[in-house]
């Protein structure tokens, strides 16, 4: 669990009978982080998340869809991650560095791809292996039109960081499951 992270609570889980797919529902706790220039405005010390999974053994994906409970009037962050079998012949490669400029994007446009990652080991694009796809959707409903944009910027800048951070340590993961043939 990463330092942030203060708790974190399975609510529900359960394997669809017919489908086979485990359906996670768990509450976390983490520290509220926001801009410096903002800290004087919002006393943020805690966020309440929720986070809704699928793994589906069968078509070999795993969705991962993580919402905030907390403080969502100031900043709303759906972020889905799905996490797919990879082979190039069937898959567009987005490599992080050549997205779009993320904060027009959310300024336009509330839901947001961020970033496909192929790869077949950490940072390297693949022609076999594992894909994770993000997409985010970030929306600040404050009554200020001034600093509305400037909640949502930074939003968007902070999914794009840490997304790389996660989709790497993610990927390490898989990577060792496979080296220590844990998963095909």
């Amino acid at each position: 669990m990463a330092n942030h992270v203060l708790t974190s609570d399975v609510i529900s889980r359960h394997v669809d009978p017919i489908t086979g797919v485990l359906h996670t529902t768990r509450l976390m706790t983490k520290e509220g982080r926001v801009p410096k220039w903002a800290k004087a405005m919002f006393k943020i010390k805690e966020a309440l998340i929720l986070e809704i999974s699928q793994l589906d053994p069968v078509n070999k994906t795993f969705k991962i869809t993580t919402r905030n409970l907390s403080h969502a009037k100031i900043m709303l962050i759906e972020e889905t991650q799905t996490i797919t079998p990879f082979a190039s012949s069937s898959f567009s490669a987005t490599n992080f560095n050549n997205t779009t400029n993320t904060q027009n994007a959310v300024n336009n446009n509330p839901d947001v791809d961020i970033v496909s990652i192929p790869t077949s080991s950490l940072g390297a694009v693949a022609t076999m292996g594992t894909a994770i796809h993000i997409s985010a959707r970030i929306i600040s409903n404050t009554g200020w039109a001034s600093i509305r944009s400037k909640i949502e910027a930074f939003g968007a800048s902070k999914i794009k960081e840490n997304t790389l951070k996660s989709s790497k340590g993610l990927m390490h993961v898989i990577e060792e499951l496979k080296r220590k043939k844990l998963v095909v």
